[in-house]
């Protein structure tokens, strides 16, 4: 592996971040696109996204554009005769764009052949990627980075930038957040009569059922904050998740609140808010504990020594740390369940509940965060 910096011409480079979901995903780049732009500040960093996270990225100062692709539509135009060549088109189209910009380089922090095509499709001179021969990551690389796999996701894609030089210590990277969107979420707890100095925020949903918690669970836990820790629970769900959370508040013998629609920016403002966040191995997890909120890490099929909550204060439970996991190799069957989450009692996530409470009362917080965004 090279030490010195592989991108060569002259300064300050055009480079294309190349990370494009999914919402958990993103939150832990952010730390190394940061790093990059302290190590380049005068470098124009644009992110190549899918189109349901460009507004997570917005009004961030680190970066210099955005650059989204709706994969999901062009997708499904790709699967029908009367749309293929609308799908072609649109991808040509964004290809195009992308070439326009006259990239330096790329950093492929997406471990996967589509990605690493794309970077070399973008016209980027010096393409970095991971070094990763299962997942198609080293394709079209021309330098590739053998980072260790048992390490947090966030740590791993600072090691991609070893070559680089950039400053290894992570920061904490809160998305912006407008007052408008503050305020909102003003109105809406003060609607609902919510304190919310006593507001714990429950999202059930993943998207893979396999990392889901059962929903008696979940209704159980909610009357357990309710009663032994005087909070008020808040159900917050994403697409296709309401009927989840409707369930979960129908299993309730004390009264919770269901939250609207919310959008990803909206979500983070509520973030702030709140005094504690629960959720299985999920984006909103990862979202809340980017934006500074105590978290509790529900987990099952997935290892939290790599996608566990990273940023203190949190916790993580689990019902069985030496599970070999087997069932994670299922995880793209809607119908397919974690044995271990099952059999996971309401008494251990309530425990933990009021263990990071005891902690957060008698320490300073919220805990400043390193690099914020406010938009004014």
């Amino acid at each position: 592996m090279k030490t010195r910096d592989p991108f060569y011409g002259s300064r300050p480079y055009n480079l294309l971040i190349l990370r494009m979901s999914a919402l958990g995903d993103i939150i832990h780049t952010l730390p190394a696109v940061q790093a990059l732009y302290e190590r380049y500040p005068k470098t124009k960093l644009v992110w190549t996204v899918d189109e349901p996270y460009k507004d997570l990225l917005k009004d961030l100062p680190m970066l210099s554009g955005i650059e989204s692709f709706d994969r999901s539509k062009v997708t499904r135009k790709l699967r029908t005769l009367e749309g293929f060549w609308y799908a072609v088109g649109t991808i040509w189209a964004f290809i195009k764009r992308l070439r326009f910009i006259n990239f330096t380089g790329s950093i492929t922090f997406q471990p996967l052949i589509r990605a690493s095509i794309l970077a070399w499709l973008s016209g980027a001179r010096v393409r970095l990627g991971f070094r990763r021969w299962a997942e198609g990551g080293w394709f079209c690389q021309t330098n590739r980075v053998r980072v260790k796999k048992n390490r947090h996701a966030i740590i791993q894609n600072l090691e991609l930038l070893r070559p680089l030089g950039v400053d290894p210590v992570p920061k904490r990277v809160p998305i912006a957040i407008t007052d408008v969107e503050r305020q909102a979420v003003e109105v809406f707890l003060r609607q609902e009569g919510i304190n919310a100095e006593r507001l714990a925020i429950l999202s059930p949903g993943s998207s893979k059922a396999v990392k889901q918690w059962t929903i008696e669970g979940y209704a159980g836990l909610a009357d357990g904050l309710v009663n032994d820790m005087d909070f008020t629970p808040l159900i917050v769900w994403g697409p296709g998740e309401e009927p989840l959370a409707r369930r979960i508040m129908d299993a309730m013998e004390e009264p919770a609140v269901l939250a609207p629609a919310l959008k990803l920016r909206e979500l983070a403002a509520l973030c702030e808010k709140a005094r504690l966040f629960i959720a299985p191995d999920s984006g909103p997890l990862h979202l809340a504990a980017a934006m500074g909120t105590p978290v509790v890490g529900i987990f099952g099929p997935t290892d939290p020594q790599i996608t566990g909550p990273f940023w203190e204060p949190n916790r993580v439970v689990r019902f069985n740390a030496d599970c070999s996991r087997k069932c994670h190799r299922r995880r793209n069957n809607p119908d397919a369940r974690c044995q271990c989450l099952q059999e996971l009692n309401v008494r251990e996530v309530l425990t933990a509940c009021q263990s990071l409470e005891r902690q957060i009362a008698t320490e300073r917080w919220p805990a400043p965060s390193a690099t914020h965004a406010d938009v004014e």
